[in-house]
């Protein structure tokens, strides 16, 4: 029980419900306000720095004396270096750190994620990329592309294209900078399975078909891209089984009824 001191005789007595209840009201409306206050206070403060970061970066700029180029290969550091054209005791803003990244991203199509950074006390402007992983080399009756695992296409002469790679040959040409998902899917499967005799893949996007070519001269008519993933695993059974058994190569394996449970091998090529 609450009891309150009387003003005119030194006595106490209880506290009634009714002003308990009107003193939690006023402790409610006044932890709002001090809140709502707070809210208000860090939302202008921080409005206000974004307003001083886009608007008025110069006042945080500083002389870099340094450029630390950070890359997957020397092609693209050099590229990087040329593109930025970096001079001592230059003036380093945060404007100027976000172009470099936009201009690094749009002009360098093999890299996929940049950073730069301005370090205070180093007075160092440093600029990291990672380039794009690729999935295959992508070739059509004009042109060569790299495929990213991401889908993306893109022209780098001086890519050190992984041996495990694949090769796919498109008798359209690309009028896109992304390639058909579903044969990106397609190729990451391919490329899991391993296929050692696998020499490249040819492909008609209009028709959605796929034929493989091996390394020994033999031709796999895979068919349309519908259960590939089962074609490929029977495919492998079968090169083991022709090696083994001593088929004579080259031959030519046709998956044209494998839903119907059967696959051709025609020594006839």
């Amino acid at each position: 029980m609450y009891l309150r001191k009387s003003s005119k005789r030194k006595t106490f007595a209880p506290i009634s419900a009714k002003r308990q209840k009107r003193r939690r009201i006023k402790r409610f409306f006044l932890f709002l306000i001090i809140c709502l206050f707070l809210f208000l206070l860090f939302w202008s403060i921080n409005k206000g720095f974004q307003y001083i970061f886009e608007h008025k970066s110069h006042w945080f700029a500083w002389k870099a004396k340094k450029l630390v180029v950070v890359a997957d290969d020397d092609y693209t550091k050099q590229q990087i270096q040329d593109l930025i054209s970096f001079k001592e005791d230059t003036l380093i803003s945060s404007e100027d750190a976000k172009n470099i990244k936009n201009s690094v991203q749009l002009r360098l199509n093999q890299v996929q994620k940049v950073d730069v950074k301005r370090g205070f006390f180093s007075k160092e402007l440093t600029v990291k990329t990672t380039n794009h992983t690729v999935l295959a080399k992508v070739e059509t009756k004009n042109k060569s592309f790299l495929l990213s695992e991401s889908g993306i296409l893109f022209n780098y002469e001086q890519a050190k294209i992984p041996s495990e790679s694949l090769k796919v040959k498109l008798k359209e040409e690309i009028r896109s900078s992304f390639l058909l998902q579903e044969l990106v899917e397609l190729l990451k499967d391919v490329k899991a399975q391993d296929l050692q005799d696998l020499d490249y893949i040819d492909t008609d996007l209009e028709k959605k078909t796929l034929t493989f070519y091996l390394k020994n001269g033999s031709i796999v008519d895979i068919g349309s891209f519908d259960l590939y993933n089962g074609k490929i695993v029977a495919l492998k059974d079968i090169i083991d089984i022709s090696h083994k058994k001593g088929i004579k190569e080259p031959y030519r394996i046709n998956f044209k009824y494998f839903e119907d449970g059967k696959i051709y091998l025609n020594t006839q090529v």
